[in-house]
């Protein structure tokens, strides 16, 4: 399932994710609290996400030019889904990001949707695409790409692919899902 050059860097296992227990619980928010954050080149698909757990990156306390190394940090401090059109060098990062993990300090992220670059093509692809998320075999939802840590990429004809981000270091160590 899903984009083989993306393997190397997920796990499919499909094991519910828990938080890490090296992180400080303070850290983690409710299970219905979950939020999109758009970089500056997918801004306009917001409109295809639920209004109400949209975050700019000015409500972010970003600007327009906000590297994805900023994005991720925020996003993964804050627990908010990543949405990008950019998808190849947001993974290069994150998993740079996943990288720096330390024994109390966890930086796994809550979960990234890759659309299509085109804006016309977004506009016949996008809608309802919270309604055609599956991960093996199993219909999930946004809170389910948020809790799992997915990545949701999205094909020019509209099928979603989703795949799950490894675990940091000590999270695998621990035996957290």
């Amino acid at each position: 399932m899903g984009d083989p050059s993306l393997s190397s860097g997920f796990v499919t296992d499909g094991k519910l994710a828990t938080p890490c227990e090296a992180t400080d619980p303070t850290q983690w928010t409710s299970m219905a609290s979950y939020r999109f954050i758009f970089d500056n080149d997918s801004r306009k698909t917001a409109e295809f996400f639920p209004r109400r757990r949209i975050v700019s990156l000015e409500q972010a306390g970003l600007t327009e030019k906000a590297s994805d190394r900023e994005i991720v940090e925020v996003a993964s401090d804050r627990k908010w889904i990543i949405v990008t059109a950019n998808g190849d060098h947001f993974i290069a990062e994150i998993k740079r990001y996943l990288r720096q993990s330390m024994k109390l300090v966890c930086h796994d992220l809550s979960g990234l949707v890759i659309v299509p670059n085109d804006y016309q093509l977004q506009q016949r692809v996008l809608p309802r695409l919270g309604q055609r998320l599956h991960f093996n075999g199993k219909h999930i939802d946004w809170k389910d790409v948020w809790e799992l840590d997915c990545c949701v990429r999205v094909t020019k004809d509209g099928k979603a692919q989703v795949t799950r981000f490894e675990r940091c270091f000590y999270c695998k160590k621990r035996g957290v899902a």
